[in-house]
């Protein structure tokens, strides 16, 4: 799992080669070779229905996770989020125009104190509220996002928890093969040979056979792992590009917005 996480989150490509190294009996906990143990002897691979079902579930829920997140994906719309944020830059940038504009020259200001308090006065009234308005859009955006940042948690912590399901099987089946290829396929090879009997080489012929079609299931298996580690870099950048804007969102609430006011005391106490 560790090796996984770090080839994941590296910039190493992620190859079938590198992945195949996680598959590692040998540094599965007890616990879980004992479980591994158990579930080995529980597979009859002379049941066809149940090679053709072997980890089926496991696949089943990566692939209904997969639509979910794609589904998540396509009703977010973060690009409302970013026009809020340009229209206040907008904004701010419009009033401080006007004002530099209003400004020719000394004699002006001193002519026209009263004049020139009440146009900035005005203007500074209209463009409150429409910042007024921006930034209630944007503290509602931001209390989602950051729902949506806690479910993107949650939602790599369960495909973790199916790629870790799918391994067990994968090593599962695995070690069956090993035992089907090293002790059961020898043992009715000799007895064929012994007996020279049609049905004993037709029971080797058929063992050949579900050996083939449990490695094909096995193989298939093993690639609804790798759509299953590709998907958590995913929801990280998904996740990640939420967490930015909120960002973007918390220091324009309270850092850019205050600061403007801020001068804006400071311009109408000079004027």
């Amino acid at each position: 799992e560790k090796k996984v996480e770090g080839l994941v989150n590296s910039s190493e490509k992620v190859t079938e080669e590198k992945i195949e190294e996680s598959l590692n009996y040998d540094l599965l906990s007890a616990e879980e070779k004992k479980a591994i143990d158990e579930f080995v002897e529980k597979i009859d691979v002379f049941d066809s229905t149940q090679v053709l079902q072997f980890g089926a579930a496991s696949q089943n829920k990566i692939s209904e996770f997969s639509d979910s997140v794609l589904e998540d994906v396509k009703t977010k719309n973060t690009g409302a989020t970013g026009e809020l944020l340009a229209e206040l830059v907008a904004q701010i940038k419009s009033f401080d125009g006007d004002v530099t504009r209003d400004r020719k020259g000394l004699s002006k200001l001193f002519s026209n104190a009263k004049k020139e308090f009440d146009k900035i006065v005005a203007k500074y009234t209209k463009i409150e509220g429409n910042i007024d308005t921006i930034e209630k859009g944007l503290e509602k955006d931001k209390i989602q996002m950051l729902k949506d940042v806690a479910t993107f948690d949650t939602m790599y912590e369960k495909n973790l928890a199916y790629f870790k399901e799918i391994s067990l099987y994968i090593i599962a089946g695995e070690k069956k093969l090993e035992e089907l290829r090293e002790k059961v396929l020898p043992e009715l090879k000799k007895k064929a040979e012994e007996s020279g009997e049609q049905i004993d080489a037709q029971k080797v012929n058929d063992m050949e056979n579900t050996i083939n079609r449990f490695e094909k299931k096995i193989y298939d298996l093993k690639t609804t792992r790798i759509i299953s580690i590709q998907m958590a870099p995913q929801i990280r950048l998904l996740q990640n590009n939420e967490a930015e804007l909120v960002e973007k969102i918390q220091s324009s609430l309270t850092n850019t917005i205050p600061l403007w006011k801020n001068q804006m005391v400071l311009a109408l106490g000079i004027t």
